[in-house]
């Protein structure tokens, strides 16, 4: 009996350490989708995902800059966009801080934009969880690593990559945008 009830726990414990950035995602998209700025803050971050925004902007700056040429093909680009850099990283600095992502999620509209009740049924919830679903792809890049990818209606990426911190809490450390910038859920 204490034997099985070993075995019984281990399962379970593994079953939580390895389930467990699925259910962070799905806290994360709740909380966005919900406009809960506080439940999103304490899923980043922040002076990792910063860093991996500075990177990101300097690529769309270059891409928006280059007229959506190869990178380093136009001269004049490239020094516009060192010349950018400073103003770039004064932005992600702004904007991914815990306020900048309040005022994102309240300029979006916060929790009235989930859809009042008896509005949408249950076999409409489910149907947009497939199609959300058949769009994003997820799994573990490394034993602390865990990656998200999902397209939009214009098959354009976004990626998003979470680090574990214990055993099961996980944070947001990296965005991936598209080389133009643009994403549209």
């Amino acid at each position: 009996m204490l034997k099985s009830l070993g075995g019984l726990a281990i399962a379970a414990a593994a079953a939580v350490y390895w389930g467990s950035p699925l259910l962070v995602v799905g806290e994360f998209t709740h909380a966005i989708a919900t406009g809960d700025a506080e439940a999103v803050n304490r899923l980043i971050d922040f002076p990792a995902l910063r860093s991996s925004l500075k990177a990101e902007a300097q690529q769309v700056a270059l891409y928006r800059l280059s007229g959506h040429q190869k990178p380093g093909t136009n001269l004049l680009a490239g020094l516009a966009s060192g010349l950018m850099e400073p103003f770039v990283n004064a932005l992600v600095d702004t904007v991914a801080t815990p306020e900048g992502v309040r005022g994102l999620l309240s300029s979006q509209g916060g929790p009235s934009r989930q859809a009042p009740l008896g509005e949408s049924s249950p076999i409409d919830q489910w149907e947009s969880l497939g199609h959300g679903l058949a769009k994003t792809r997820f799994g573990y890049r490394s034993w602390n690593t865990f990656a998200l990818t999902t397209k939009d209606q214009a098959n354009r990426t976004l990626g998003l990559t979470f680090d574990r911190r214990g055993f099961s809490t996980w944070k947001l450390v990296a965005v991936d945008l598209p080389p133009d910038g643009t994403f549209s859920p």
